[in-house]
């Protein structure tokens, strides 16, 4: 419930400082399709925002951040996305990690 209340009030801060037209990207990183994602991915859509899921479908090989650094996946995954956007003055990317 956190999850969803605090991207809840996110949207309705972005909406309130950006015009519905804003070139608002919001992206997060799953590697599989759970239930929390889909309610994540609800949530996002009920407050109009584009969610955009990076790394759906792949291994996940980011270790164990409760009893080890991690493997920076994650990171990668979203460095590779920014990297399309390096040129687009204008693009507003929120990044949320469920």
């Amino acid at each position: 419930m956190y999850s969803l209340v605090t991207l809840g009030f996110i949207a309705r801060l972005i909406l309130f400082l950006f015009p519905a037209s804003s070139p608002l990207l919001v992206l997060t990183v799953a590697t599989k399709d759970t239930e929390s994602l889909q309610r994540y991915l609800r949530s996002a859509k009920t407050y109009g925002l584009n969610a955009q899921v990076l790394g759906l479908g792949s291994q996940w090989n980011g270790g164990d951040v409760r009893t080890s650094p991690g493997g920076g996946q994650k990171v990668n995954l979203i460095k590779a996305e920014l990297e399309k956007y390096k040129d687009d003055k204008e693009k507003i990317i929120l990044f949320t990690d469920r």
